[in-house]
């Protein structure tokens, strides 16, 4: 029987320790500031500044620096929001908790929410790329 104690626990470390495993994401707080995990996004910052319920779904409303455009500028986006486990799903590290929103962000959230604006449920890298094809095509 210890034997077999032995093999389970050496298959859990093996499989914890195998690149591209499930990870958990620690619960997400206002002032949080992330990475996002996907390679192609390294200057992308993500500042946590509201969470919500909306309807069945928590919705995470964040500001996003260092945004990548065609030209190699760098923008800031002052609200976008995310449903919570589209965020999670892409996030990398956690740099800081004392983060700051733009100063835009209270602004967007007013509009948004004036609107009953909808939330972006794909990863937001996926977001990302919208958001600068749609700039682009202006």
């Amino acid at each position: 029987m210890r034997f077999w104690s032995m093999v389970v626990l050496a298959v859990a470390l093996l499989v914890s320790a195998t690149p591209g495993a499930a990870r958990t994401v620690p619960d997400l707080a206002l002032g949080q500031i992330w990475t996002l995990s996907d390679p192609a996004s390294p200057s992308v910052r993500v500042t946590i500044g509201r969470i919500e319920k909306v309807g069945d779904q928590d919705v995470v409303h964040v500001t996003l620096r260092g945004v990548p455009l065609p030209d190699g500028e760098k923008i800031e986006v002052g609200h976008m929001p995310f449903a919570a486990a589209a965020l999670r799903g892409s996030l990398g590290s956690l740099e800081a908790t004392n983060g700051r929103t733009a100063r835009t962000f209270s602004q967007g959230y007013d509009y948004w929410k004036a609107d009953h604006g909808g939330f972006y449920t794909i990863p937001v890298p996926q977001a990302i790329a919208a958001m600068v094809q749609s700039l682009a095509s202006r």
